[in-house]
């Protein structure tokens, strides 16, 4: 079975008063989510859940580069992904739970990905999608995100968020 759990409220540290809005943003980035990789889709599956009131997906992805993760993951690793949305035939019907915010996870895509731990999913490696995700092409963001332009590389994205601890020190993981 799938479990899908709240997301947790958004937290903002501060930061000295004199801190660009743009490197708070990046710093949210990188310090409040448990993991930041870039991961290949691999496959999904959609499910309906036992109420038959929504569809949630499960979608694996590999690790194709860590910026910030637990202890445990690294570049190879499957990590599994579970949001809701999606479509399943049920009873000889089509049914379909759409949700415009989420891109498409079509197989080979690839992502930039802030995530949360499900600690008590049973398993290892599974977590929450927090916010949109950043849909790479060429190695270089499809839109906008988090501040970082349309065509950005992602060895500048990386560079960028990795440089953050060495000035601001993330806040203990909670």
């Amino acid at each position: 079975g799938l479990w899908l759990g709240a997301y947790p409220p958004r937290t903002v540290w501060s930061l000295p008063p004199d801190t660009p809005a743009a490197v708070q943003e990046r710093y949210n980035t990188y310090c409040y989510p448990d993991a930041v990789v870039l991961a290949q889709t691999e496959d999904s599956q959609s499910v309906l859940t036992s109420d038959d009131k929504d569809i949630l997906t499960r979608t694996r992805l590999k690790v194709l580069d860590v910026i910030k993760a637990p202890a445990g993951l690294a570049v190879g690793d499957q990590i599994a992904v579970v949001r809701s949305g999606g479509e399943v035939f049920n009873h000889g019907e089509h049914l379909r739970v759409r949700n415009d915010s989420w891109s498409d996870f079509s197989a080979g895509r690839v992502f930039i990905l802030k995530l949360r731990a499900i600690h008590h999913a049973g398993m290892d490696h599974y977590f929450n999608l927090m916010y949109r995700e950043a849909a790479m092409a060429d190695m270089r963001l499809v839109d906008e995100w988090d501040l970082f332009a349309v065509g950005t590389p992602y060895a500048d994205i990386q560079a960028d968020l990795q440089r953050l601890p060495a000035r601001y020190a993330c806040p203990p993981s909670r």
